[in-house]
């Protein structure tokens, strides 16, 4: 599922940008620094020149290979959703992620 509007300027910087993000995301979500408990979700934003990229990452919690499983979505993103402004991909029940240029989770 995408963002039906496409990113202005610089595309592949653009692209670049979001998949260090959220690998950034997976990380954090796999292994926890201040947490005493892995929760298998991370949420953040980052700085995307003029623009903040806000993101998101979750596995359910009986996942085991949630890093393998994100990085499995975070490569179907690459296949469908180059150059838009957000996107959601699932891989089956086990594992999404998503994007976008607004925030889109309450605090």
């Amino acid at each position: 599922m995408q963002n039906p509007n496409n990113v202005r300027g610089d595309t592949n910087s653009f692209n670049h940008k979001t998949i260090d993000f959220l690998h950034k995301l997976t990380q954090k979500a796999i292994m926890p620094k201040d947490r005493p408990v892995v929760e298998f979700y991370a949420a953040g934003e980052d700085r995307l020149g003029a623009n903040k990229l806000y993101g998101m990452v979750l596995c359910t919690q009986s996942m085991i290979g949630c890093d393998i499983c994100l990085e499995s979505a975070i490569k179907e993103l690459s296949k469908c959703c180059g150059g838009k402004q957000g996107a959601r991909v699932f891989v089956g029940t086990s594992c999404n992620l998503r994007y976008e240029l607004y925030p889109f989770l309450s605090k």
